[in-house]
């Protein structure tokens, strides 16, 4: 459920339906005791969250509490200490209610392409960041369209592949200035991300690496240097390229798979998740999690039923605990077109928290994982 009004808000959280109380939930906003997305750029602003945002402010308030000795018995409590943390917020108390976090590197994975794993990729990285949250986005597809989503430039000589090329040449050695040196940084309306680019000459690197002695740690190796600076690390991949996807699935902690509701996509997935299966078999992989599916662009037709169907049979078959549906809009291709995450289209701001909240519920569920 997406809240489009200060009422609607105050209703969500707990509060009644009366002015007052739409002023004290906008204190709390103002305050950023309550996570909410907000549109300024008519003559008044516009305030959205979702029902996963609401238990995410609720549940860091109750943690805040805790840690300091405070148990909250009930909402109207948590309410009342919220107001408490809202009049007394400044730098150090906003980041004692939302405290860093260690890192955690999510890969975005299918062996097919144009199944919507760029833009899955590219939504859940700026949600996270419009959190708050320290994001970098790796792009490992010489295709380059993650880079791409941001910016035409090229980044030719100035991208991953240059890194690996460095690496293969240092003998495994790649200082953190020369890692940073090749790392954008781009802002949207709630905030910005990391990107370390990708262009189309990393095709030919990862196949030159192959060569190398444990190639598969390289780009493990590589970000180890910055990790430090990031809560969150998102990986978008090649849809063909089993080096990259091996580079990939080596560093990452977690692996999410998007994909369309079609046959040739299911048909991708369940070779992916083969692989992967596979790989960790054959290399030890145990503790690599499968995590989450995203059914992208999905419009319910009998066909694309039949599908979903198939797709939450092989969840159950490879251990994935959720199969989460995004549905099908014009709003996810003009955010494409505009080079914009979906949480800054303000012209259609509504809609676009409507389709992105499978992808605000999986950031909120990450953000409270311990």
């Amino acid at each position: 459920m997406v809240y489009s009004n200060l009422q609607e808000i105050a209703t969500a959280v707990g509060y009644g339906q009366k002015k007052s109380d739409s002023l004290k939930v906008k204190s709390l906003i103002d305050s950023k005791v309550l996570s909410c997305f907000v549109n300024d750029s008519g003559l008044r602003a516009r305030y959205y969250l979702t029902d996963s945002m609401v238990q995410f402010s609720l549940q860091c308030i109750s943690n805040h509490a805790e840690r300091n000795q405070k148990k909250l018995n009930s909402l109207r409590e948590q309410l009342q200490y919220a107001d408490f943390l809202s009049t007394n917020m400044n730098d150090k108390l906003f980041k004692e209610l939302y405290p860093a976090q260690k890192t955690q590197i999510i890969t975005m994975t299918i062996l097919k392409g144009g199944v919507g794993k760029t833009t899955t990729a590219v939504n859940v990285a700026t949600i996270l960041a419009a959190f708050g949250k320290k994001v970098l986005i790796v792009d490992t597809d010489p295709q380059a369209n993650t880079t791409h989503y941001f910016s035409d430039e090229s980044y030719a000589g100035r991208s991953l592949s240059s890194l690996l090329e460095q690496f293969t040449m240092n003998n495994a050695t790649i200082s953190r200035e020369e890692v940073e040196s090749k790392i954008v940084s781009f802002h949207f309306s709630s905030g910005s991300v990391d990107i370390l680019p990708s262009e189309l000459k990393l095709g030919r690197s990862l196949e030159i690496l192959r060569g190398v002695n444990y190639f598969h740690l390289s780009l493990s190796d590589i970000l180890k240097s910055v990790m430090d600076k990031y809560e969150y690390i998102i990986i978008d991949t090649p849809p063909s390229s089993i080096a990259g996807l091996t580079l990939a699935y080596h560093t990452a902690d977690k692996i999410v798979f998007p994909v369309n509701a079609s046959k040739h996509a299911v048909d991708g997935l369940r070779l992916t998740l083969q692989e992967i299966s596979g790989l960790g078999s054959r290399e030890g992989l145990t503790s690599l999690k499968k995590d989450k599916i995203f059914v992208t662009s999905y419009e319910g037709t009998s066909g694309q039923q039949k599908c979903l169907q198939d797709i939450e049979d092989m969840a159950v078959e490879f251990g994935i605990d959720d199969v989460k549906i995004i549905k099908k809009s014009s709003v996810v291709e003009s955010s494409q077109i505009f080079g914009l995450p979906l949480i800054s289209n303000n012209s259609e701001l509504k809609l676009s928290m409507v389709i992105a909240e499978p992808m605000i519920d999986y950031a909120v569920e990450k953000m409270l994982e311990k």
